[in-house]
């Protein structure tokens, strides 16, 4: 049996265990609430540390989303799983990562903006 066999068994075992799933495509909009995060560090050497902390650099964002949901049907209950990934097209978050020297100050310093994003959720619902 080859790898692509294996494949295929496994993707119908799966895709049978679920009796129907639903895909989806949108764009978001939303708003952060709080603002942005405390500084955490670690330490890298005796008198080295790394700081890092997120930005809030607007509350509002705007995503491209991607998702599919599968529902196993158990008499009148849905079991939903539903994965999704969404890329920001706002600069809303930015991580920073910056290393610090206690003597001197400042070594290094990272800053870009959060794009992608990946979400997983589940969910149990009753039919009517």
């Amino acid at each position: 049996m080859s790898g692509s066999d294996n494949q295929e068994i496994l993707k119908s075992a799966l895709l049978g265990l679920f009796n129907q799933a639903q895909f989806s495509l949108g764009i978001t909009p939303g708003y952060i609430i709080g603002g942005s995060s405390s500084v955490g560090y670690s330490r890298i050497g005796q008198l080295t540390r790394e700081e890092f902390w997120t930005e809030r650099k607007s509350p509002l964002f705007l995503s491209l989303d991607a998702g599919i949901s599968f529902n196993l049907n158990i008499w009148r209950f849905d079991l939903k799983l539903q994965p999704a990934v969404h890329y920001w097209l706002t600069d809303s978050l930015v991580p920073h990562s910056s290393v610090v020297d206690e003597i001197s100050g400042p070594l290094s310093d990272k800053a870009s903006p959060a794009r992608w994003f990946f979400s997983f959720s589940g969910g149990l619902s009753f039919r009517f």
